[in-house]
This record gives C-alpha cells, structure tokens and sequence, in this order.
C-alpha cells in the first residue's frame, strides 16, 4: 500500500468533503489507535474498553464493542496490515487505516514536561497542548515529550508512538 494511500469511513461509509472537515475542525471527540498485523490487534478489548467508556463520559451514550469491530473491519477493506485510528464524535464514528507503522528498532527518548491535558483520562482530540510539547521535544532533540502532572508522575505520552508508560 503507497504511504499515502488512507482510507476514512464516517459511520461505515466512505467520507464525504463534509465528514473530513468534521474531522479536521471538530475538537470535541476521543479517539484510539491501533495496529492491525494478520488481520488482528493486541489489546483490541482494551481499545474497545477505553471508546466505550469514553463515549459514554463524553456522549452518555453506549457505544458497543460489535459495532466499532464492524466498523474496522469495513474501512481494513480486506487489508490484514494496517494503522488504524477509531475517533468518536457526538455525530458517530470515524475510522480510518492506514500504512502500518513498526515501532522503531532503537531505544526511545523521552524528556519530561509539565503539562496535564484536560479529562486526562479520555484518550480525546483537540489536545493542542499536547501536540506543541512534542514538537519541542523533538526540537531539543528527543523522540517524545513525557506529559507529567504537577506531582511530576507521568501521564501520557505527546504522541502515541511508543508502548504505554506506567508509573507506580
């Protein structure tokens, strides 16, 4: 698949101009990301876990675990490999797949920041905060800024480039 090749479903259809500009203008949503090897994801039921309850936070609506899998599986088209992002809107969902991205083959560097993104908890877009840390980390020469909240425990990552940090 050409690196630029994505496709982009808005509730199981193929985007229209409008449901693209909901996803670039829209900051009100959350979102998972995931990647598809062999046509399977490791730690589906976790992504799931987290839209369904972040839907319901955001929404106070279900969002059932069938349908977000009916929905992959439609925009995969057939395609066993790919990155694959679910977001949900108040209007429903968008999933797009993409290329596969490997995690890189080399040690990741990570220099922490202080920045707590709002509702932490939800995995949500809109995040510009969030967004411009990375890019200072990159600029100072890391691959990734580490969000740490003001006791200077980690959160989160800027970008989701690398496995999930965890702090005791």
């Amino acid at each position: 698949m050409p690196a630029d090749d994505v496709t982009v479903e808005v509730n199981g259809h193929e985007a229209d101009q409008a449901a693209v500009s909901l996803l670039e203008h829209e900051g009100w949503g959350h979102f998972t990301a995931m990647q598809v090897r062999g046509g399977r994801t490791r730690g589906l039921g976790f992504h799931l876990s987290r839209l369904a309850a972040a839907h319901h936070d955001m929404y106070g609506r279900e969002l059932g675990g069938q349908q977000v899998r009916d929905r992959i599986r439609h925009a995969l088209g057939g395609r066993l490999d790919a990155s694959v992002r679910v977001y949900g809107f108040w209007a429903g969902l968008i999933v797009t797949a993409r290329e596969p991205q490997d995690m890189p083959r080399r040690p990741h560097s990570m220099t922490a920041v202080h920045f707590q993104r709002p509702l932490a908890r939800l995995k949500h877009v809109g995040s510009w905060g969030q967004g411009r840390f990375r890019e200072i980390a990159l600029a100072a020469g890391f691959d990734e800024g580490l969000l740490a909240d003001e006791t200077g425990r980690p959160r989160s990552q800027s970008a989701c480039r690398t496995s999930r940090a965890t702090a005791e």
